[in-house]
């Protein structure tokens, strides 16, 4: 099959890592200014591949999930040069790689507390990410089996400590009305929700941004559903840890679903919940494309493959 020539091939990681050097020289041709974003995508590809390696989320070919991660992200440009949403799927990566490391572990602190330490940045940077705290919490509980009352307490001081460090800072430059618009783009106001509510399915994102959602979502079900089917194959500790981002990736599609069909601009959280989604789906979908043998899983691999090219073709040419 050629999904499994494909997933074995060493030649995947130096043709995807050139494939997007590419994507970055054509979109850097459009604005300069999209630099810095190149370096926070090149800190994303590390510690993804960091995140499964540490934690072998795939069992097989563990750097393939830099080839899956590399197709996905670059299939929606206007999301690679989103700076918050790469900073948001930094934060949350990080987070996520430091908390699998209390697996059945209630007296790591260290760990817990770094973790929470980088969700807590990322909430500074993006305000609604405070809502998927909870769903932290309940991983940790339902999946991790380390959630206790000392490590509540771990996960809450790693969420202050960022504010203590800022709060001085806007004291110092005198300003504090900073964290009153922190607030506002934390819950979105009255008229911005009615507002919302009127224009129901009218969403100003465009077809392209509309295919990708689509794309994530097909990668979504497929992926999720595959993995549950071969989930047995894993040990207990590698299962726990997938389901843990199931959990959190089926929360996530939903409000990436209200988003884009309430359309929600003043946020400006579609591409951050988007950048969260590519980070919590990518290691189900690398298990689908290099575990699964069938005729029909690699003629929907091939597919797939294809869209991710037209999708990141349309959007450099019609999305920036």
């Amino acid at each position: 099959m050629i999904q499994q020539r494909i997933a074995k091939s060493r030649l995947a990681i130096p043709i995807m890592i050139i494939y997007s050097i590419a994507v970055w020289g054509a979109l850097l041709l459009s604005d300069i200014k999209f630099w810095h974003a190149i370096i926070l995508f090149a800190v994303n590809l590390l510690l993804i591949s960091e995140f499964n390696n540490r934690n072998a989320l795939n069992r097989q070919h563990n750097r393939k999930i830099c080839c899956v991660y590399i197709a996905i992200m670059t299939a929606c440009p206007n999301l690679l040069t989103d700076v918050r949403a790469m900073l948001v799927q930094t934060c949350i990566l990080i987070a996520l790689t430091k908390l699998f490391q209390t697996y059945q572990r209630r007296d790591d602190m260290t760990h817990r507390y770094a973790a929470y330490l980088f969700l807590g940045i990322g909430i500074a940077a993006w305000p609604p990410l405070l809502l998927f705290v909870p769903l932290f919490w309940i991983g940790e509980a339902a999946y991790l089996m380390s959630f206790s009352i000392k490590a509540w307490g771990a996960s809450m001081l790693g969420l202050l400590t960022p504010i203590w460090f800022i709060l001085p800072v806007l004291m110092y430059l005198s300003k504090l009305h900073l964290i009153v618009d922190w607030t506002k783009n934390a819950v979105p106001n009255t008229e911005v929700i009615q507002s919302a509510f009127s224009n129901i399915g009218m969403s100003s994102n465009g077809n392209i941004n509309m295919a990708y959602i689509v794309f994530i979502f097909v990668i979504l079900i497929i992926s999720i559903a595959k993995y549950i089917q071969l989930s047995y194959n894993d040990k207990i500790h590698v299962r726990m840890l997938h389901h843990f981002l199931i959990f959190i990736a089926i929360p996530t599609a939903v409000s990436l679903a209200v988003m884009y069909l309430l359309p929600l601009s003043t946020t400006q959280g579609l591409n951050c919940i988007i950048a969260i989604l590519v980070a919590v789906i990518s290691p189900a979908a690398t298990q689908y494309i290099t575990l699964t043998t069938s005729r029909t899983s690699g003629i929907t691999t091939i597919i797939l493959l294809i869209i991710s090219i037209i999708l990141t073709i349309g959007g450099i040419k019609y999305g920036i």
